[in-house]
């Protein structure tokens, strides 16, 4: 297998966010995301999730609609090497939530996304199964 292309900088995880529906809006939205990234790229790295991946580092881009739904997989980019996941999120749950509460609706979105990533690459899913089942019990709706 051919090694993945290497992008201009030293990510190896991140989450975007998008509005396809007008959202409310949330004055942590922005430190939530930032957080639940940091958090989900230490553990990518603890579990070398990327280790002999046909890709180099991941992105998942949340979308803030009227429903939730499952992730989707884009092609792995060649030129940077980034393996491009997207999920919608209904954008209506972020309303009234805190930092912790939308850190953990973010830490959902981006640990359904690497599992079915991982499911579909072959790369070792466990530890996000397990953090993900925690984040299910204790996530407020």
């Amino acid at each position: 297998m051919d090694k993945p292309a290497l992008p201009p900088h030293n990510t190896k995880f991140s989450i975007s966010t998008k509005e396809v529906l007008k959202s409310p809006s949330n004055p942590f939205k922005r430190n939530a995301h930032l957080q639940s990234s940091d958090e989900l790229e230490a553990l990518v790295i603890e579990i070398n999730y990327l280790d002999n991946a046909p890709f180099s580092w991941v992105r998942v881009t949340i979308f803030f609609g009227n429903k939730y739904t499952k992730p989707r997989c884009n092609p792995i980019d060649k030129k940077y090497g980034d393996l491009g996941l997207s999920i919608e999120i209904n954008g209506q749950d972020i309303r009234n939530k805190d930092l912790n509460e939308l850190k953990t609706l973010f830490k959902i979105a981006g640990l359904k996304s690497l599992i079915h990533a991982g499911k579909k690459y072959n790369r070792p899913i466990e530890r996000l199964e397990k953090e993900l089942q925690i984040l299910e019990k204790t996530y407020p709706n």
